[in-house]
This record gives structure tokens, sequence and C-alpha cells, in this order.
């Protein structure tokens, strides 16, 4: 490949991280002790502008979805990136910064290497196709596991991106490299047998045998389990009412898609993030909405009563009506939902009807091996179960390495970073969770990141302004920080993700009794 070198720019230029655009590339050049380093300005995940991330030593970490690339390789070191970014050769002469570009294509790809392989005669069962499963199915070939790999799903479709469900697949058109994580050409080269459309009805674990709901049998060396959950229901009648839906497939989010196309009034049962963010959709496509839920304050459980009133009255002023407070005891229609009843009597007349109160783990199928009192399968740091058993996703709770806390985290990157993880350790390369959760929910324009995992706290300190839509709101349980949320400051959040992962978050009294300490951390 031919390369040719251009001039940047003098070496006083590029103090803080900058985009060249060069040959039609847009390139971030970085300045790290000893010389500069370039890469691909532009996150593959959903196309963010890295420049606006947080450069931390050698890392650049995405300022929208918190994936983590290594500037030296271009490699993924967290997801939900599924490709690293392509990296350039840069050289300073005097005070001229220059850089080498290919006369065509792009530039040295990074995102891992293919090492040499174990014993072929081994298989290894992937049961689940959603966010831990899939990228567990590739990472076992990257690690370098060339035994045969069988990814059972109960989905007819190839793996996809689940979070854009509730998001923008319901306001969009939104098909193909949009919604799938790779084609069925991906699959094919990385040699990954597919059973999409089925379902693994027991697992024996002591015989290490898998058994499909067509009675063939599967047996194994090793099984990883990422079934995820299936929605809970409301157990009241007319549940089953056309109409009435519930949010978790790709095949539920177009049932729901075409049904308000001529829907009107829609009811959602549940104020969690997903049901906020299908109100949110559905207003947006002009359709009346009024969420049901027992708690007076939406989302106040996980992000405070003060964050959680600022996001209800964004939904009011969006036309979002709530009744908060109630339950419903029960929904009315003639063959199609017509409306819902409260347990004050309130009829709430509905088109449609979204319950979202929540998941269960599916794991009722697992023979021989230990849940817990949620049904969730507990694993080690190495998100292994025994018996050549691995669990990862929605199915798990793991020991959180910062807190010695067992938790359960329901988020897609977080399932990604367990799927990962888990495959490692099943490729023989052990290596324990050490990752760092993270969430994004966006409703009418205005998105929240939220970063490590606070399942308990007992203290809140907002820094910024919530009227302005910028701040940071810090959850702390006995003075140690646990969870950041962020509006409005993304490069702060991301840098604060690496300061956890590192360990030098400060304690919610130090960043209370010294103002800019947290800021001028986040600076990397």
């Amino acid at each position: 490949m031919s390369l040719k070198e251009v001039y940047l720019g003098e070496a006083d230029e590029f103090r803080e991280p900058r985009v060249v655009r060069v040959y039609g590339r847009d390139i971030l050049v970085v300045r790290v002790p000893g010389g500069f380093l370039a890469v691909s300005a532009k996150c593959p995940h959903k196309g963010a502008d890295l420049s606006q991330g947080a450069v931390c030593g050698k890392k650049v970490i995405c300022p929208w979805h918190n994936a983590v690339f290594d500037l030296e390789t271009g490699n993924v070191l967290e997801p939900p990136a599924l490709s690293g970014l392509d990296r350039f050769s840069v050289e300073q002469r005097g005070s001229a910064v220059f850089v080498k570009v290919p006369a065509e294509g792009v530039g040295e790809a990074g995102g891992g290497e293919w090492r040499p392989g174990r014993r072929v005669d081994e298989v290894f069962v992937v049961i689940g196709g959603g966010a831990s499963g899939a990228i567990a199915a590739k990472t076992l070939r990257e690690a370098g596991f060339d035994g045969e790999v069988v990814l059972v799903s109960a989905e007819e479709h190839l793996p996809y991106d689940r979070t854009i469900l509730s998001k923008f697949f319901l306001t969009h058109d939104v098909r193909g490299e949009n919604l799938y994580l790779w084609d069925e050409a991906f699959w094919r080269a990385l040699g990954v047998k597919l059973l999409l459309g089925r379902r693994v009805v027991e697992l024996d674990v002591k015989s290490r045998a898998a058994v499909l709901d067509s009675g063939e049998s599967i047996s194994y060396d090793k099984v990883l389990i990422a079934t995820g959950g299936r929605p809970r229901r409301l157990g009241v009648p007319g549940e089953d009412l056309r109409g009435v839906f519930t949010l978790r497939t790709l095949d539920d989010a177009i049932l729901v898609k075409e049904w308000a196309a001529a829907s009107r009034r829609a009811v959602l049962v549940g104020a969690g993030f997903l049901n906020m963010e299908v109100a949110s959709a559905l207003r947006s496509r002009g359709i009346e909405v009024t969420v049901v839920a027992p708690e007076s304050v939406p989302l106040s459980r996980v992000f405070g009563e003060e964050v959680g009133s600022f996001i209800r009255e964004l939904y009011e002023e969006n036309g979002v009506a709530f009744a908060l407070g109630h339950v419903v005891e029960e929904i009315e229609g003639d063959g199609r939902v017509r409306g819902v009843v409260l347990d004050n009597g309130r009829r709430l007349p509905a088109d449609m009807v979204l319950v979202g109160v929540g998941i269960e783990p599916v794991t009722d199928f697992v023979r021989g091996l230990g849940l817990d009192e949620r049904g969730r399968i507990p694993v080690d740091e190495y998100m292994h179960a025994g018996n050549g058993v691995y669990a990862a996703g929605d199915v798990v709770s793991f020991p959180d390495w910062r807190t010695g806390m067992r938790v359960s985290v329901e988020h897609w990157r977080t399932a990604q970073q367990l799927g990962r993880i888990a495959a490692l350790n099943m490729a023989g390369l052990r290596t324990p969770y050490r990752g760092v959760p993270f969430f994004w929910t966006s409703y009418f324009g205005l998105s929240f990141r939220y970063v490590g995992h606070a399942p308990v706290w007992d203290d809140l300190l907002i820094k910024g302004d919530l009227k302005r839509r910028s701040f940071l709101a810090l959850y702390s349980y006995r003075d140690r920080v646990l969870g950041v949320l962020g509006c409005g400051r993304d490069k702060e959040v991301a840098a604060i993700s690496d300061l956890m992962a590192r360990g030098l978050l400060p304690r919610l009294s130090e960043v209370r009794d010294n103002p800019g300490l947290l800021e001028a951390l986040a600076r990397c």
C-alpha cells in the first residue's frame, strides 16, 4: 500500500487533541509523552466525534456511549463499539508534524488479532443471540478458539442492536446495517454455526447437553448462558387483548410500530427507562400518551426525586400525561383494547397499551445449577458458574469489584462487557471482570449518560444547573461515589468512567468540600 506524507502543522498547535482532515479522512491527532498518535476521528459505533470525548493517557473514550479505544493500536478496549479505529503513523521533524496516510482506502485497521488456535475437537455452545451472546461468539474466535462454536437464538433474526428498539426504531426507518450487529457473511467468515429461531428447552449441566425444541441434543464442552430476560406480566384481566404489548424483541417492536400507526391514544404501564423512551417516541408521532406507575416520581429510585421531577416536567412540557401513585387493575376491550381501569376506579381510554414493568431472567430451562432467589445465575468474577457453565448479561448476578456487592445490571453495554469476559475465560485466557457499567437514555432529544452502578445510595450531590440542562449528579453510599449521571456533560462523564476504572474517583465529601475538584480530575 503506497503512503503519502502530509504536513499537519506545528507541534504547538496540538497541545489538545485535534481533528484534521486529510484527503477526505477525519484524523484525531493526540499528543502523548514522546510524540503523537493518530487514529480515525469517528467512533465506529454511532459516529461520535472522538475529539469531544476523553483522552486518558493512551486511551480515548467516546463521549456518546463510552466505547474505549487504544490510541496506539486502534483496538476496542470496551464496548459498545464492535470494531476498532484506523491508525496512522505520525512523525515530528523539528517543530513540524507529519502524518502518513494511504493513497487509497483507510489506515492500518485496529480491532484485535487472531491468535493461534486451541484444540479443534471442542464444542462451545452460546445460548442467546443478544448483547452478551453475540459478542461472546465473536470474542471466542478473536481469543484463538478454533473448535466448533454454536450460537442458539430463540429469535429468527440475526443478532441486532436492541437499544434502538425503544429509541429510534419506532420513529425512523431502521434496517440493515443500522439494525444488525453483523451480516450473514460475517458469521460465515467467523465460522460460527447459527441456529436461529431455535430454543434450548433443557440444559443438563451434569451431562453437558443442550436439548433444543426440535428434540435435538447438542453435547458441549463449555456453554454460555446468555438468554436475557422476558417481560414481566401484570397479571390483570384483559392483558391478552389485541393492542396490549410488551417491548423486548425486534418482532415486538415491529408490532408496536405497526399498531401505533393507527392509534391516537396510548397508555404506558410502568415508568422505567424503556417505557419513558417509548413515551417520548410515541409522543413525537403525535400520539396522546399517559404513563401509569405506582411511584410518585418517575425514575426516582435510580436518579432521585430532584432529577426525576426534572424529567417529569420535561415530559409534561411535551404533552405527556402521568397517572402516578396508581396501578392498573384491569385492561378493558372488546377483542381489542379500549382502555385501562386504575385502582382508584379512573378509566383511561386507549387504542394501545404498552406494559413495561421489568423483566425476569430466562433460566427456567437450566437443570443442575443453583439459582439465586430472583432466578439469576450466580457467577464469579470470571463469569463462571461451575462445571463448564458460564453466564452473562441479564441472567447473572456477579461480584462488583468496586464494592464487593453482588449485583445485577440490566443494560446493553454491561451485557456486552460480561459476554466478552465470559468468552475470554472459556477460551482459557483467565480475565476477571474489571469494567465499569454505563448506560445511556434519551428523552425528547435530551440525552442522559450514567456511569457506575449504585443499587443503593444514601446521599446525592448535584453539580450544575438542571434548568440549563447541564449537570452532574453523584450518587454515593457511605461517602463512596458509586454512580454518576450526566446531562450535557458528556466529556466529563467519559473521563469520570476512567477515574472509576482506576479507583481514583474522590469521595463525595471531598467533592462537596472542594469545588472544582471533580472537574479538574476529569480533565484526565
